[in-house]
């Protein structure tokens, strides 16, 4: 799931209607808009960096000028970021308030690719809140909402979390057919943070197909791109699966380099959740191989992470 999540902030940077007419002096309102959006985007930065208090104080910010202008666009723009905190941090509830706003905004706008994203956010709470078929139907329906509003990216983006869907419910040849989909729309666009989702999400087919050689691939391409655009989540999550698949593969010393540098991103990010997976990674490539690797180092970094004053994601 967390792979799909986190291409939300890369698309929603795409705001229309904030530009004033060349050679004109820029209005009033037209100058609230920039401002709000400059907000919203510098709380987009820091949400992929992990500082996800500074990055609510500036979505709120934004929500604030766009609400005092009336400016709807705008408004679901920061439902959506703010409803994106709140998926990553388990506020379901919150989550899907803050989409539900947003969808309603996109609906009487008649903007149906931003119908189609807020429908596709309300999919991935119902998946992490265990409701797959509720997931499909809102799925389902953002994918109509792209088809109508001609959006080939948002497409995607609908296609590569319904692969991810249709994976978790062990539907393979489905989710092949719909991330291949997105794939080859991300690759036409040369949208390098969704063709990373993807084939992170190719990769997680591949190895319940057992084709281990195939994942190990994709997950290296995403990795690659992951980089390419300093998508920090996106990194930790392909370094994990590479270290899961040496792990599988018994090839110890090389899980045990995986996990550390997954483990490393995620003490940068302040991802404890997926610190203490990699860790557990880390100490079985350990105990297997018996390689005597230092641990310790590691399992302090994890503890000082669990204290309320760690800040380093907003340093």
């Amino acid at each position: 799931m967390h792979r799909c999540l986190l291409i939300i902030a890369c698309i929603l940077l795409m705001l229309p209607g904030i530009s004033s007419c060349a050679g004109a002096p820029p209005k009033p309102i037209e100058l609230e808009k920039e401002k709000a959006l400059d907000y919203a985007n510098k709380g987009v930065r820091w949400f992929k960096k992990g500082c996800y208090s500074r990055a609510l104080s500036l979505f709120e910010d934004s929500l604030r000028i766009n609400q005092s202008i009336d400016n709807l666009p705008g408004m679901a723009y920061d439902y959506n970021n703010i409803g994106m905190l709140a998926l990553n941090t388990g506020k379901l509830n919150e989550a899907r308030e803050f989409f539900t706003l947003a969808a309603r905004i996109q609906r009487n706008l008649d903007n149906e690719a931003g119908l189609s994203l807020s429908l596709s956010n309300l999919a991935a709470v119902d998946l992490k809140a265990g409701n797959p078929d509720q997931a499909e139907r809102h799925l389902e329906e953002a994918f109509q909402a792209a088809n109508r509003g001609k959006d080939d990216i948002q497409q995607a983006f609908v296609l590569n979390l319904m692969g991810h869907l249709y994976w978790q419910k062990d539907l393979l040849a489905m989710a092949n057919d719909s991330v291949s989909k997105a794939i080859a729309i991300y690759e036409a666009g040369d949208n390098k943070s969704g063709l990373a989702s993807s084939c992170h999400n190719l990769g997680l087919i591949r190895m319940s197909e057992g084709n281990y050689m195939e994942a190990q691939t994709l997950w290296g391409k995403a990795l690659e791109l992951d980089q390419e655009t300093l998508d920090y989540p996106g990194i930790a999550a392909d370094l994990e699966m590479l270290a899961k698949l040496s792990l599988k593969q018994e090839r110890w010393s090389e899980a045990d380099e995986y996990a550390r540098r997954a483990f490393n991103v995620c003490y940068n990010i302040g991802h404890k959740e997926k610190a203490s997976l990699v860790l557990e990674i880390l100490k079985k490539a350990d105990e297997a191989g018996n390689l005597k690797s230092p641990i310790a180092d590691l399992e302090a970094k994890f503890k000082e992470m669990s204290s309320p004053d760690f800040d380093l994601p907003c340093r």
